[in-house]
């Protein structure tokens, strides 16, 4: 209890720094099949990026729809977590967040088939669902069993990792693992 005292007059009625801003979206979550009223059991990618954000120590705070419409612009860094459907009057709150200098970071398959059209990132109109994979980022070649949206490799600044048709290097599909593109004034990251 000593810690916390030590550092009580910094710390009390203080108020958070806002960073990095994961999108726990109400929309999503109630059209997510479950059998339980309140459960989490559908919840692994969003506690599982939670729990990575936090382990690197960087400051997270989760917002809820409901957050987003007045408190947007505090966050330089908004996450959009694998969520398979947004509320679409939200759809151009984060377009002009990201136009206005924003950064927004989609993560997962689905979440980039559902913002694609937003941000002008062009690939197949279907997710390729339930398959292997094989993935390469530096020297190093995995195979992953998931979901996966195809982007096209054009207007990215940045490329990160590669599909591959083999486990070598020497033959990449054209489709990126991640990718930045500057949208406006500020960037979108995808990882599909």
């Amino acid at each position: 209890i000593n810690f916390c005292r030590e550092r009580q007059p910094f710390c009390h009625k203080g108020d958070p720094v806002p960073q990095i801003g994961l999108l726990y979206s109400s929309y999503a979550w109630r059209r997510i099949p479950t059998s339980l009223l309140y459960g989490w059991e559908n919840m692994g990618p969003i506690k599982n990026i939670l729990a990575a954000l936090l382990d690197s120590q960087l400051p997270v705070e989760i917002l809820m729809d409901h957050h987003l419409v007045n408190s947007i612009k505090k966050y330089p860094v908004i996450i959009f977590p694998e969520w398979e459907t947004i509320d679409p009057a939200f759809k151009p709150l984060l377009a002009d967040y990201v136009r206005n200098g924003g950064n927004l970071l989609i993560i997962g398959a689905s979440a980039v088939n559902v913002l694609k059209d937003n941000f002008s990132i062009t690939g197949t109109d279907s997710l390729e669902k339930n398959r292997n994979y094989v993935i390469g980022m530096g020297k190093e070649t995995q195979i992953v069993h998931t979901d996966l949206q195809r982007i096209d490799d054009v207007g990215f600044e940045k490329k990160i990792g590669s599909l591959l048709t083999t486990g070598d290097f020497r033959f990449p599909d054209r489709s990126p693992l991640a990718a930045i593109k500057q949208f406006g004034k500020g960037k979108v990251g995808v990882f599909c």
